[in-house]
């Protein structure tokens, strides 16, 4: 499910951006796909964990809409991995060949730092 809402999503983002004579393989299509998922599915999963609680003793809905909101916050982490990475690859280009695979190591284990306590913490 949350792949196929990503792959929509992107679909829709790139039909823009070519509309709008936009590279869809740089960085800003992908952040405006990253916080748009974002901004929705939060919206959404409020809804639906109004609608989990509300469901009172019925345990079938409550779990296939728990099952959905786990869905939704798996597209957002996707979103953001994609969004993530083209960054990364983004500032490896800019160095010089000889650093890149030094650079590529060093960005990609200070966004684990960054992100890693997070997902401890929170998630």
């Amino acid at each position: 499910f949350a792949w196929f809402l990503l792959f929509a999503v992107k679909a829709a983002v790139h039909y823009a951006c070519q509309a709008g004579h936009m590279d869809t393989e740089r960085i800003v299509p992908k952040v405006f796909t990253a916080l748009g998922l974002s901004g929705s599915k939060f919206i959404a999963i409020v809804l639906l964990d109004i609608l989990a609680d509300a469901s009172g003793s019925r345990a079938v809905i409550h779990e296939a809409v728990v099952k959905i909101i786990l869905s939704l916050g798996t597209l957002v982490g996707f979103a953001w991995e994609l969004c993530f990475s083209t960054a990364i690859e983004s500032m490896e280009e800019r160095v010089p060949s000889t650093a890149r695979l030094l650079t590529l190591v060093a960005l990609s284990v200070a966004l684990s730092a960054l992100v890693v306590p997070a997902y401890v913490l929170y998630i």
